[in-house]
């Protein structure tokens, strides 16, 4: 445990993310820490962001972005120093997940669905063509594929978010809460109570979730 400097004893962790030598920590109701030294201490870096939840955090080169539910998306150019809102073009302010692959930068904006930028977060536009579940819990990135968690399953797209197709085969009909995380061929989703594996880009899915209590 390497807690020195976390504002409560008990303390909930919402992200991680590592930029060079800092490590950035998105904290239950005190908001944005950094560490320079292995996690040992612990700062606050606050400075800009509205409120303290921060589900996700994302690195694209030298920008930090912070997501803040309510507040929108939050970016940094100083390893988390100082925040500014990065919103325009968002029509929904609930983002909770990233994806970057190259120059694109892909937030599930709660139930608002997919927004993406090309130019660091400056501008945002809406991709949701053929995405039917528009409640996005996570990616996952694998080479051009990039996979959206929803409510309603897992939504594909090949194209850098042009169009969407659902790949659900095997999947339970409510998939709430999916977190993605792909190793290699395998793509794990996890949802309420179980983990589901695909083998081949999400064309089908199997429960692998032998050992596990809950």
């Amino acid at each position: 445990v390497r807690n020195t400097g976390f504002v409560y004893a008990a303390t909930v962790v919402f992200s991680i993310a590592i930029n060079g030598n800092n490590i950035l920590g998105g904290i239950e109701n005190s908001g944005m820490f950094v560490s320079t030294n292995n996690a040992d201490n612990w700062v606050v870096t606050n400075t800009g962001i509205i409120q303290s939840y921060i589900p996700s955090l994302a690195i694209s080169d030298s920008t930090i972005y912070a997501a803040n539910p309510g507040n929108g998306t939050f970016r940094s150019s100083n390893n988390g120093n100082s925040w500014a809102a990065s919103n325009n073009g968002l029509t929904n302010l609930d983002v909770a997940a990233f994806a970057i692959s190259g120059k694109y930068i892909f937030e599930g904006a709660g139930c608002g669905g997919v927004f993406l930028s090309t130019d660091n977060g400056s501008n945002w536009a809406a991709v949701n063509t053929g995405l039917t579940s528009p409640c996005i819990f996570s990616f996952a990135v694998s080479g051009s594929n990039i996979f959206a968690g929803t409510q309603g399953g897992v939504f594909l797209t090949t194209n850098n978010g042009n169009n969407w197709k659902p790949v659900n085969n095997g999947l339970p009909s409510n998939t709430w809460g999916m977190q993605l995380a792909i190793i290699g061929n395998n793509i794990f989703a996890g949802i309420e109570y179980d983990v589901y594996l695909s083998t081949n880009n999400g064309s089908s899915w199997a429960r692998a979730n032998t050992g596990l209590n809950n």
